[in-house]
């Protein structure tokens, strides 16, 4: 794609860290309570407390990525001033602010399901849905939408999205109460 959406998409990717963080953190809780609260012989709490946190996931990461919606170029000139880098990636802050909403939940439901000893479903959804949906749809996406780099974003917002409704129709399926006690 060549060195503009290079230094785009590596702006890009240390701003992703802000979100990521926050994500890891609030799924390593989830996980943590979901073991506690399995342990304890109480799914019904273990599923009230991880859509607690799914809430507190989703509202935060919606907030943070208010301002790089709203101001993506103005955020990106504070670390470059080359007009073509700052254009590519206050477009890429754009597909990110959503991205991470998605990505948030996608963290929070994988690691609570971890936390419930519900591992190898989430792990094929998201290795799978890498190669048949992500790797494709940023191929192909990046060849149809200029710039290049904001479809190779959506194609990973797709991937992300469709993750999202797998995890949730295995979380909703109730399979993980049952995990923990075998």
């Amino acid at each position: 794609l060549g060195t503009v959406p290079l230094a785009a998409n590596n702006i890009g990717m240390q701003i992703t860290q802000l979100f990521y963080l926050a994500s890891e953190a609030l799924g390593a809780a989830a996980s943590s309570y979901m073991g506690r609260f399995l342990g304890a012989n109480r799914p019904d709490i273990a599923r009230t407390t991880t859509y607690r946190i799914l809430i507190v996931g989703i509202t935060y990461l919606g907030v943070l990525g208010i301002p790089f919606w709203l101001f993506g170029k103005s955020i990106a000139r504070w670390i470059t001033a080359n007009e073509a880098v700052v254009y590519q990636a206050g477009l890429m802050f754009k597909v990110i602010a959503l991205q991470q909403i998605f990505d948030g939940i996608n963290l929070i439901l994988r690691l609570a399901l971890a936390g419930a000893g519900d591992t190898l479903i989430p792990t094929l959804f998201l290795a799978g849905g890498a190669v048949v949906v992500r790797f494709p749809a940023a191929i192909l996406l990046s060849q149809l939408i200029e710039p290049g780099l904001i479809g190779a974003w959506l194609g990973m917002l797709i991937y992300i999205v469709i993750l999202v409704v797998m995890l949730m129709y295995r979380y909703k399926s109730d399979k993980w109460t049952t995990i923990f006690s075998r």
